[in-house]
């Protein structure tokens, strides 16, 4: 048999070999001599100074003035933290044969003498036929020291109506031959009086057109009008909301008798629904402020030294 023909062995090709990824060639890391000689040849920068001008003239008077607004505007906060006045006197008024009305006298009275450091006085209207007189000299002796920076305050706590004749009275109760005074007989004392008052009326008054000129102001806050207000036996008077009112504003600031109307007709108003009057069907007006002289608005604030008239 012929023999198989001799097997060649074949060889695969010889394939150099290829770096790895991992082990690539990197540039070689500089050298310490390297960043010294980049340091040493980068270009020095040289600034080159410049003389700053003066502010101009005009920006030194603008801040002049701005300082002087600014003083002026802190005079004038500093002077609305206070009030005007040096001294308040206080006159609580009520009638002879009203003894009920005089627990709530000395409850205001105290409010004014405790917390505003007020003077105060309190007089007894006499239940006599003709009490107009004696009423005269005690409201001119409290009005004797008036000036501009002592500011006079009247309470009266009592009852008003409107007679035949058309003027406000004064009266000591309902009863027909009760002892009164008309109201027009002693405001015209107080209305030249120098010093701003406030006459706070625990019964009705009527509007009246207010009086313009002169230096100082008188204003009048009232329970209401004659002829929707009466203060009646058990219910809370308008006496009692102006001493509430006089305590929830009395925390050291000033405030004006705008403030002290809002506080009491809001404490009135809260009262109302609950009066019997209110349960019978009595319907109440709202308490008024009104303004018999204008002038500038009457600043209360407490602070004053204390002693009795």
């Amino acid at each position: 048999m012929d023999q198989p023909a001799a097997k060649k062995r074949r060889l695969a090709p010889k394939v150099e070999p290829q770096p790895s990824p991992s082990h690539a060639s990197q540039p070689p890391p500089p050298t310490t001599a390297s960043y010294a000689h980049e340091s040493t040849t980068q270009p020095t920068q040289h600034y080159q100074t410049q003389d700053i001008p003066p502010p101009p003239p005009e920006r030194h008077e603008f801040e002049s003035f701005a300082r002087h607004l600014q003083d002026a505007a802190m005079l004038i906060y500093r002077q609305s933290q206070r009030s005007p006045y040096n001294k308040a006197s206080v006159l609580l008024l009520r009638w002879e044969d009203d003894p009920a009305a005089e627990l709530e006298l000395v409850a205001l009275e105290q409010v004014f003498r405790e917390r505003y450091s007020y003077r105060t006085d309190r007089w007894v209207i006499p239940a006599i036929a003709n009490p107009s007189m004696k009423l005269g000299v005690r409201m001119a002796s409290f009005l004797e020291p008036a000036s501009p920076d002592h500011l006079l305050i009247i309470h009266y706590a009592g009852y008003s109506y409107v007679g035949s004749d058309k003027h406000l009275y004064w009266a000591s109760n309902t009863k027909r031959d009760t002892s009164k005074l008309r109201w027009s007989g002693f405001r015209c004392l107080f209305e030249e009086s120098q010093s701003d008052m406030l006459l706070l009326m625990d019964s009705g008054v009527v509007q009246e057109p207010a009086v313009k000129g002169g230096s100082s102001t008188k204003q009048i806050i009232a329970a209401g009008t004659p002829d929707h207000y009466s203060r009646e036996p058990g219910a809370r008077s308008f006496t009692a909301n102006l001493t509430e009112a006089f305590l929830q504003l009395g925390n050291g600031r000033p405030f004006t008798t705008e403030h002290l109307y809002q506080e009491a007709a809001r404490l009135r108003q809260h009262d109302l629904p609950q009066s019997p009057g209110r349960a019978n069907g009595i319907t109440k007006s709202e308490p008024l402020s009104l303004t018999t002289r204008s002038g500038a608005p009457i600043a209360i604030s407490k602070g004053y030294s204390r002693s009795r008239l």
